[in-house]
């Protein structure tokens, strides 16, 4: 099983609230198959916690203690969500991918 690992995070509690959703009309990028590989997944946080990067559809959701929002591709292996206050940006490794978790505004 592919077990993702975290590089290093920031706060994101707040910044993770269900109301927060992408609005249409923001820039796109094509995700590959290959990097949804690469992004899916559970990743243990520096301060207990857990994130989930789950996918349904065409959608790429992030999850933290309860809360879950979405998050589209701006760009490989970035992230972000439609408020751009959530920014996930990977980095895959030998055996494990990592993530770049920030939070900004």
């Amino acid at each position: 099983m592919h077990m993702p690992t975290l590089l290093s995070t920031a706060v994101l509690l707040a910044a993770l609230a269900p109301q927060a959703t992408p609005q249409a009309g923001r820039e796109a990028y094509h995700v590959t198959p290959v990097e949804m590989l690469e992004v899916v997944g559970d990743y243990r946080l520096d301060d207990g916690g857990r994130l989930r990067v789950s996918q349904q559809g065409r959608r790429v959701f992030a999850e933290l203690g309860g809360a879950r929002i979405e998050v589209r591709p701006v760009a490989p292996l970035v992230f972000v969500s439609g408020d751009r206050k959530l920014r996930l940006v990977f980095t895959p490794m030998a055996f494990a991918t990592g993530v770049l978790v920030t939070r900004t505004g």
